[in-house]
């Protein structure tokens, strides 16, 4: 029985497919003769049970990888690739308890005291997990875009950039 959360992912699914294959163009923002486009790299869809969010994927017809394991942060994820190279990131807490205990932070209102020693990576991450099942996170990408070298991109962009940050999973 696939689950209205669900249908509800898959639906993002679909929009995720026809807005990756659409990019944003900043090409009115960049001062070279260089074409940018901005395109979605990956998204993140939080779900409570891995293993059952893939064999539901895999039910409805997607091709689910599994990925890894973030022993740091006791998560782990499976990925649905597309065409184009984009994809989206299933991930869940290994430990359902964690996402409970993230949520209590959060309605405790210690959360930030509690995870201000943790990287600013898995602090967004953990935060992802006490909201709860469903699209929290995406990922953008420019091909030739160097930030450090065009920063007027960035800037007219209107988008909120962080530098790449090196993440890994075993």
């Amino acid at each position: 029985m696939i689950h209205l959360s669900f249908q509800r992912m898959i639906l993002f699914l679909i929009f995720f497919v026809i807005f990756s294959t659409n990019t944003i163009n900043a090409d009115s923002q960049v001062s070279s003769e260089k074409h940018q486009d901005w395109k979605i790299d990956h998204a993140v869809i939080v779900v409570s049970d891995l293993n059952r969010s893939i064999e539901e994927f895999r039910s409805a017809g997607y091709t689910v990888i599994p990925g890894g394991e973030f022993p740091d942060a006791k998560t782990h994820n499976a990925l649905i690739p597309f065409a184009d190279g984009s994809y989206v990131e299933l991930f869940a807490a290994i430990d359902p308890s964690l996402a409970v205990q993230m949520k209590q932070l959060v309605d405790d209102g210690v959360f930030s005291d509690v995870m201000k020693d943790l990287d600013l990576m898995d602090q967004r991450f953990m935060l992802h997990l006490a909201e709860g099942p469903g699209v929290r996170d995406f990922a953008l990408s420019a091909p030739d875009l160097n930030l450090t070298t065009e920063p007027s991109v960035v800037s007219s962009s209107g988008l909120n950039l962080s530098n790449p940050i090196s993440m890994s999973r075993t």
